[in-house]
């Protein structure tokens, strides 16, 4: 190879390099998102199933009550458990 030959392959290399080097970035980037994004939705996870536990303990069933009156006044004031 002639040094015009070697020069542009090393310049070609370099390009190849820096390209890997930004996607690299790009992905080590995205990843720190992600994760960040995961350890929030499970810190919101932990605390709306700290909330659930609490009401359930205090004798809220959650979601029973917003269920008992949607049945009740679709069924005329029946509860369809109850037939």
């Amino acid at each position: 190879m002639s040094p015009e030959q070697l020069t542009d392959e090393v310049a070609s290399l370099r390009r190849k390099y820096d390209e890997l080097v930004a996607f690299s970035v790009n992905l080590t980037a995205e990843r720190d998102i992600l994760n960040n994004t995961l350890e929030q939705t499970k810190r919101d996870l932990n605390r709306e199933m700290a909330t659930r536990t609490a009401l359930e303990k205090q004798g809220l069933k959650v979601g029973s009550r917003s269920q008992d009156s949607r049945s009740n006044k679709s069924s005329g004031g029946v509860s369809a458990r109850h037939c």
